[in-house]
């Protein structure tokens, strides 16, 4: 007899084990390259279960949404709030100002459900380099959840409902044709929009039904015989696995590729469903695997801070720090549900008011409040220990964006006082001899011209924006959540609002400054006309109107983030503070910013600066008075690129300079007999 859904199985505890083994083992940095699809295999299970669960209780006319949401907040939330609890005492500790506010303003989504969308708006891809430093972006997965939790006990309702007018034939064809319409538009984001699909409901949905499909018409599949039950399991197993050390993070995921796990998880719980003599039900209920199952919910909770905490610190994964931090999760994980899981979810007579209240409201009214704090003090550097205090301290005052905060923002009014002037100031005519426009990289290359304009004798004005390079007679749209494009009135606004102050009689040398490579390449936002034409008509705009242009391209990303890998950990000396590990070798040791990526490599991203620059000359060819330079032609020689200069990094983060390290650049230039503002206005 096939087993109910709600029937517990210690072989299903056994395939948990399996997935959060495949999901601690990748990002532990052992060779699992494709050992995240152990989220997979999670959400197949949570479907079947949630579905079994809620099935049961309306057909015996038992549901009751308080009693499932009374179940699903004693489930997740008492150890869920706990790991963001000590993932804030920790970060405290070692993180940045602006990595804190970061942490700070996720707290609020990750506790309310919507995790996926924030780290969906504020990282690229979950698997990019910042991603890896972010303590809580694991709980995505739990979002998504969360949200199936809201949406498919009222579907199930109405299917119950709609089972009394139509044929159960019908109704399965209707269920199979939504899973197929589920699984293609998986595959289509997949490849169109890989940081939606990764992250949202809509492409792991059918991930969700399958499990659902399974636990209703389970047992209304034949029953095969013993030998091919156990074939149809260790093929099940097999699905999970193969996928696990093939799929890399390069895999077009999830998709078709997420289907194959998928539909491994579902035979290896239908074939446990029907008998307890299948391969796979043996195998997975041995005692060590059903107690890592058991355990699995703060495993997965516990694994990811350690890990970004390790990343931030510049300890290198695998070998021995991967295998303590395994241990360290597993000591975690069984405490937590020792001590927290097993007595909230045995405690008897909770209402859901009060559980709903304590559990839910109170830690979001924290996190609220919380994160207000954090943003008063700009990410509390004052929590640090000296003498990273004052390290913090230093260089959160040496950010250009901090230093010129009316000049780089997304109002529509533009400020053109004195407050947005570098260069000579009070030694240059009032009327500015250049202008800096453009995105972040603009605002970061403030330093740069500062130092060309005192050493050509010029005063500049800089006006920037975030994710704003300037263009006239150009749309901005952004690629919102649904993956449409959304308009961003705003910018046409205050592009207007700086074409109307150069026609008002400015003619000079005018800098553009941007990522050109996110706008040339990345989809996730869009211009109309399209950029290329856009910035050509730009460019030609302004040489009608008398403008010498100089296209400043960006500087390049690093590979990692020197704000942690090289200040703090030159400012924690961590070798000395765990000499005893360090000398062992076990880790490694925490060098001295004269040690620690002090160069990287120039052909990193060689390709594509090639490639933009060439796109570039392409779209600027035949229009007169337009000049280029490349910042990193003089950051990088015999195949290597400086991160550092004048003994201190350059860099604010990965992709942008900060004040100091731009004026060190620009005498780098200065020193090669370069300065383009003085080539461009002789």
């Amino acid at each position: 007899m096939y087993k109910a859904a709600s029937t517990y199985r210690p072989d299903i505890d056994g395939l948990r084990a399996i997935a959060v083994l495949l999901v601690l083992w990748y990002h532990a940095g052992f060779p699992v390259s494709g050992g995240y699809v152990g989220v997979d295999v999670f959400f197949v299970i949570s479907g079947y279960l949630i579905t079994g669960l809620v099935w049961a209780d309306v057909r015996s006319r038992r549901f009751s949404f308080a009693a499932f949401y009374l179940r699903r907040f004693k489930r997740l939330l008492p150890a869920l709030c706990l790991v963001v609890a000590a993932s804030v005492l920790i970060a405290g500790l070692v993180f940045m100002p602006g990595d804190y506010l970061a942490l700070g303003e996720s707290l609020r989504y990750v506790l309310v459900g919507l995790g996926n969308f924030h780290f969906f708006e504020t990282t690229q891809s979950y698997f990019a380099a910042d991603a890896e430093l972010i303590p809580l972006i694991h709980t995505w997965s739990l979002a998504v959840e969360e949200q199936f939790y809201v949406l498919w006990p009222p579907l199930l309702l109405g299917v119950y409902a709609l089972t009394r007018r139509m044929p159960r034939e019908q109704l399965t064809a209707f269920a199979a044709l939504l899973f197929m319409l589920a699984l293609v538009g998986s595959e289509y984001l997949a490849r169109h929009a890989p940081a939606l699909a990764y992250y949202l409901l809509p492409a792991r949905v059918f991930e969700l039904m399958l499990g659902g499909l399974l636990a209703v018409y389970g047992a209304y599949l034949p029953r095969p015989r013993e030998t091919v039950l156990s074939l149809l399991s260790l093929l099940g197993l097999a699905l999970i696995l193969w996928p696990a050390f093939t799929l890399t993070r390069e895999s077009v995921f999830p998709g078709f590729n997420a289907f194959w796990v998928c539909l491994g998880s579902a035979l290896v719980i239908y074939t446990g469903g029907v008998s307890t003599r299948a391969a796979s039900y043996r195998l997975l209920s041995q005692g060590p695997l059903v107690f890592i199952g058991l355990i699995s919910y703060s495993l997965y909770l516990w694994h990811w801070p350690l890990v970004a905490t390790a990343n931030y610190l510049n300890i290198a994964l695998g070998g021995f720090t991967g295998l303590a931090i395994v241990l360290a999760s597993l000591v975690l994980a069984w405490l937590t549900w020792l001590l927290v899981e097993q007595p909230v979810r045995r405690q008897a007579g909770w209402h859901f008011t009060g559980v709903f209240a304590v559990l839910f409201v109170l830690p979001i009214v924290c996190a609220v409040g919380f994160h207000q704090y954090l943003r008063k003090t700009e990410g509390w550097p004052q929590r640090l220990v000296e003498p990273l205090r004052g390290v913090a301290l230093t260089y959160l005052n040496d950010e250009p964006g901090r230093l010129f905060p009316t000049c780089h923002d997304k109002s529509v009014v533009i400020d053109t006082s004195s407050r947005c002037l570098i260069g000579a100031g009070e030694h240059a005519d009032s009327t500015p001899g250049f202008l800096l426009l453009g995105d972040s990289h603009a605002n970061s290359a403030a330093g740069v011209f500062d130092q060309l304009g005192k050493a050509a004798g010029q005063q500049g004005l800089m006006i920037t924006s975030g994710s704003s390079p300037f263009l006239v007679d150009a749309d901005r749209y952004r690629v919102d959540s649904a993956g449409l494009n959304e308009l961003r009135p705003r910018y046409r606004e205050r592009m207007e609002n700086i074409r109307e102050w150069i026609e008002g009689g400015y003619r000079g040398t005018v800098v553009l400054a941007a990522a050109w490579h996110r706008y040339l390449d990345d989809r996730s936002i869009n211009f109309k006309p399209e950029f290329e034409d856009a910035l050509a008509h730009t460019l030609r705009w302004l040489a009608d109107h008398g403008n010498e242009v100089v296209i400043y391209l960006a500087i390049q990303d690093l590979p990692d983030n020197p704000e942690v890998r090289c200040i703090g950990l030159d400012s924690f000396d961590l070798s000395q503070r765990w000499s005893g590990l360090f000398s062992s070798g076990l880790l490694h040791p925490g060098n001295s910013c004269q040690e620690l990526q002090l160069v990287y490599p120039a052909g990193l991203h060689e390709d594509n600066r090639t490639r933009t620059r060439q796109r570039l000359e392409h779209i600027a060819a035949g229009i007169s008075g337009v000049r280029m330079i490349d910042p990193m032609a003089f950051l990088c020689e015999q195949g290597q690129c400086r991160a550092a200069l004048e003994g201190r990094y350059i860099y604010h983060d990965v992709t942008h300079i900060n004040f100091s390290g731009g004026g060190a650049l620009a005498r780098v230039m200065l020193q090669a007999g370069s300065n383009i503002l003085q080539s461009a206005s002789d």
